[in-house]
């Protein structure tokens, strides 16, 4: 009897100790799982002489990191080795941050699109990075800042780069009105119209369904940039129905993934490839709705898988994830504004980011999806997905090392709808 029972014991022991076993930790909070993602790629930018390229959108290799967007995004990368003694991270970082400021207050081509996402990367360097600070410049920056804002109702951005603009200056606004650098009434004023410009872009660009489309065209990572800044809005505005509708995008779009989280950029009409930025977002909409797929995300992000150029090693990027296209090379992009979605994560009400971010290989099963929009059936390798607007059938396959795909895309036959 006394071995049997032993047996039985040995036996249950077998089964649940696996489920009381700690999963591994990929970092103890956002900061951590950040700071040597950050670290690489300003190696990299150092070792590239501070030069970039993102191809398809406009530069090509190799382009001088500019005084604005790109350059304020690429010197955030520094701060861990401005924070940590670093002599050049501090010199580079000081001076891209006083180029930028002069260039905004100045601006040769103003860009609401680009602009407001330098300023909210400034004022979070403010934070960050103190010691490179000096009066002056914190003057000069919420000067130009006020200057901007009492132009910003009349951006001519559309579609996800309104929704880019309008998240921005959610945040900006309000401490401008702390600052006492605008009236309580002109704050009020210049919100209600940003509003009234993303329901009026809304109704445009997102389905009743929760799809983002550009025109006809639906685009996989862009309809997960539209719903991770209407998250932001929702949070830094506190409008909670802005909300509502990321997370039905957010639900909507999982339905695309892999099992191990991956989605081929090529369903939709553009980028190349779904860069680190696309699963940051994904991951931090997932732990703000305390979504037990959302580790799963940060698990595809970590390790090397977008660090393979192999002649910049420590190159943050994104490239063609499609390789059953004779001839078709990678071609390389810097993915330039990962560190605006992560100091973003870092400045979002109500995320937890000092819980542990644990490895994850796996998204819970989920079932076929059928709307106004779309019908995805989905299986462990494959995901075929009919786009009822464009008439379209799109089969994408995925490769055992589960990073590339084979992708066909088809006319829907006549008779189906």
């Amino acid at each position: 009897m006394d071995k049997r029972i032993t047996l039985v014991i040995g036996c249950l022991i077998g089964i649940f100790l696996p489920l009381f076993v700690s999963a591994k930790t990929l970092a103890p909070n956002l900061k951590s799982f950040l700071q040597p993602i950050y670290t690489k790629d300003s190696l990299y930018f150092d070792a590239n002489n501070h030069r970039y390229a993102d191809p398809t959108y406009g530069q090509p290799e190799w382009t001088t990191l500019p005084p604005s967007r790109d350059g304020v995004f690429a010197a955030t990368t520094y701060q861990f080795r401005a924070n940590s003694s670093d002599a050049a991270a501090k010199k580079y970082m000081k001076s891209m941050i006083q180029q930028s400021i002069t260039r905004l207050c100045k601006p040769v081509v103003y860009d609401n699109f680009q602009d407001s996402q330098t300023m909210v990367a400034l004022v979070f360097l403010e934070t960050s990075t103190p010691s490179l600070w000096t009066p002056e410049l914190h003057q000069q920056l919420w000067n130009c800042i006020t200057k901007n804002a009492l132009t910003i109702t009349e951006t001519r951005d559309t579609e996800n780069r309104l929704f880019t603009t309008i998240a921005r200056w959610s945040y900006l606004l309000p401490q401008l009105e702390q600052r006492g650098l605008i009236s309580h009434d002109t704050e009020t004023s210049i919100s209600v119209v940003l509003a009234q410009r993303m329901d009026s872009e809304i109704k445009k660009t997102i389905s009743p369904s929760g799809w983002y489309r550009e025109g006809t065209s639906f685009t996989v990572h862009y309809d997960i940039v539209s719903a991770y800044n209407l998250l932001l809005y929702a949070r830094w505005s506190k409008q909670p129905k802005y909300e509502v509708l990321a997370k039905k995008m957010y639900t909507n779009i999982k339905h695309m993934a892999f099992p191990n989280g991956m989605i081929e950029s090529l369903i939709g009409h553009r980028p190349i490839g779904s860069g680190p930025q696309t699963y940051l977002m994904l991951g931090v909409m997932g732990r703000a709705w305390n979504d037990p797929d959302a580790d799963v995300f940060f698990t595809y992000l970590s390790g090397s898988t977008f660090f393979s150029d192999p002649r910049f090693p420590n190159r943050l990027e994104y490239h063609y994830t499609i390789n059953d296209i004779p001839g078709l090379k990678p071609l390389f992009h810097d993915d330039i504004a990962f560190s605006d979605v992560g100091e973003t994560a870092r400045h979002l009400p109500g995320l937890a980011i000092n819980q542990p971010i644990v490895q994850q290989k796996k998204l819970q099963p989920m079932g076929n999806l059928s709307d106004r929009d779309f019908t995805i059936v989905r299986s462990s390798s494959k995901v075929t997905i009919t786009d009822h607007v464009l008439k379209t059938v799109t089969t994408v396959k995925q490769r055992l090392d589960g990073i590339h795909t084979a992708l066909t895309k088809k006319a829907l036959p006549k008779n189906k709808k």
